[in-house]
């Protein structure tokens, strides 16, 4: 991978937690310090502007995946949903399990930090454990994690229309397709696919990199930057002037010129060989769980604070909750996703990742890219 996208993605989860971190500290209460001030520019925003970027990353690497692993054969949609269900599945299973716990033991406790307190019964934990939260209801501290449901619906759609035609036309037949289904399916998925416009601009900037990056390469960096930071912040200071309901449409559809600013970000990145920063793997492999596990340890942390009478600083309550996220995300991680991962390398018969260094593995990993494009018809 690209060292921009996993310290991107590492970037934006790190972001999330800290956005409801910042949340919780409010309820327990900690009292204002310089740290709270300094802090406020990253979670000015609510932790769902990050979310966004996540959802763009996700259909880029889908969809650049699809690309490498249809090089030498076919798509196959069962090959394709076997490497999505052990990518999703085995983590999401874990942390939710987590989440069951952390609600078992608080059940009814007057400690309890009163933040995602819906749906604690065992419908929605087993709804939630199946990936479906974002259609059949939030579990109590796994709430933050309901749009795993709405990537898991973008991954059928895309794998259906990569069975029946060739990427650089499945992406395009997706586009055209996919808001049909907004006037189709039951109510419950309108936010979802409306949201689908974000994966979808991901997965074009991978299925069309090569014309996209010429285009936005030509700007420096520094000024993409920029332009796309004023009105990043001029619209989300707009969208609360106007009181807008992101959740319900067609408030939602200001999710899209977001999601833009996060792709155009990337293609300009994309246009550039970036050195690798040292934690720059750690970051990417960190985003999945770390996204995961943040809503049932900050809660189970938080109450444990609440219980015990703690009086803190705002900052050192920050501390403590987006430390013991950290480490649990770690060791989910390290005990879980690594070997599932490496499981999974296994099945593809592909080796463990190349100590070489990241820009050098990124150039291989175009340069097979561009081999895939030039062998498709055009």
């Amino acid at each position: 991978m690209v060292p921009f996208i996993d310290r991107m993605r590492g970037a934006l989860a790190i972001l999330v937690a800290l956005s409801h971190a910042a949340a919780l500290a409010a309820l327990v209460p900690a009292s204002s310090d310089a740290f709270q001030a300094a802090l406020t520019p990253a979670i000015m925003f609510s932790g769902f502007n990050y979310v966004i970027g996540f959802i763009v990353i996700s259909g880029y690497c889908v969809a650049r995946s699809t690309i490498k692993s249809t090089i030498a054969q076919p798509f196959s949609l069962a090959h394709y949903a076997a490497m999505r269900i052990t990518r999703i599945y085995p983590v999401l299973i874990a942390c939710a399990v987590l989440a069951g716990l952390v609600e078992l033991v608080l059940f009814n406790s007057p400690n309890r930090i009163a933040m995602w307190q819906a749906g604690i019964n065992a419908q929605h934990f087993i709804s939630n454990l199946l990936g479906l939260s974002g259609f059949e209801g939030q579990f109590g501290s796994y709430a933050p994690t309901y749009t795993v449901a709405y990537e898991l619906f973008y991954y059928a759609v895309w794998g259906v229309a990569l069975a029946l035609l060739p990427q650089n036309l499945g992406c395009l037949a997706v586009v055209t397709v996919m808001p049909s289904l907004f006037f189709v399916l039951p109510a419950n998925f309108q936010f979802a696919i409306v949201l689908s416009a974000l994966w979808i601009t991901g997965a074009a900037l991978a299925t069309y990199q090569d014309a996209i990056v010429r285009a936005v390469g030509r700007y420096p960096l520094w000024l993409v930057w920029s332009v796309c930071l004023i009105v990043f912040i001029q619209g989300n200071s707009e969208f609360a002037r106007h009181q807008i309901s992101l959740w319900e449409f067609p408030g939602s559809l200001c999710t899209i010129p977001c999601g833009l600013l996060f792709a155009i970000v990337i293609a300009s990145h994309l246009a550039r060989s970036g050195p690798q920063l040292r934690l720059d793997r750690w970051f990417g492999e960190i985003s999945y769980p770390l996204f995961l596990a943040h809503g049932p340890v900050i809660i189970a942390v938080g109450s444990l604070v609440k219980a015990l009478g703690l009086s803190m600083s705002f900052g050192a309550l920050m501390l403590i909750l987006m430390s013991s996220s950290l480490v649990a995300a770690h060791a989910v991680l390290v005990f879980i996703e690594r070997p599932v991962m490496s499981w999974r390398r296994s099945l593809r018969g592909e080796k463990a990742p190349s100590v070489a260094p990241a820009f050098a593995r990124a150039l291989s990993d175009d340069e097979a890219l561009v081999a895939a494009r030039q062998s498709r018809p055009s």
